[in-house]
């Protein structure tokens, strides 16, 4: 069963989006904030990660930069959640190799789309040899 991490801290979506996925047929793995949240991908390695762009202790942003630079986690695809997307957005997720945007709110479908999308692309991890 993939492991989907879901990094949120409003306890209402964390909710939401976890039923969802346990629904779609996922295992669910939660953190509340940015530091919690790259704790857990480097511990659980999940295959996915959902994050909130606007997190405490830690943006979004600099999330997927910290899980990215890491050989052991380069892989792992990335669906962010934000209230808006302009286009200094699209540029720094250019640049932060951010896998997917979901806009607040949006659909279920949409989220469990956009994450079947993401498991079927997953690429393979760089990891260099120690």
């Amino acid at each position: 069963m993939k492991v989907v991490l879901v990094i949120e801290a409003d306890e209402k979506m964390r909710e939401n989006i976890g039923e969802i996925l346990e629904i779609s047929g996922y295992n669910v793995e939660f953190a509340l904030d940015g530091l919690e949240g790259l704790q857990k991908v480097f511990s659980i390695l999940p295959d996915l990660v959902i994050c909130n762009i606007n997190l405490p202790g830690m943006s979004g942003y600099e999330l997927v930069e910290s899980v990215h630079c890491s050989p052991n986690s380069n892989a792992i695809p990335i669906i962010i959640l934000t209230p808006n997307i302009d286009g200094e957005e699209v540029v720094r997720s250019i640049d932060s190799a951010i896998n997917t945007y979901l806009t607040i709110p949006f659909e279920y479908g949409q989220l469990v789309d956009a994450v079947e999308r993401q498991l079927k692309s997953r690429r393979p991890s760089f990891k260099t040899a120690s």
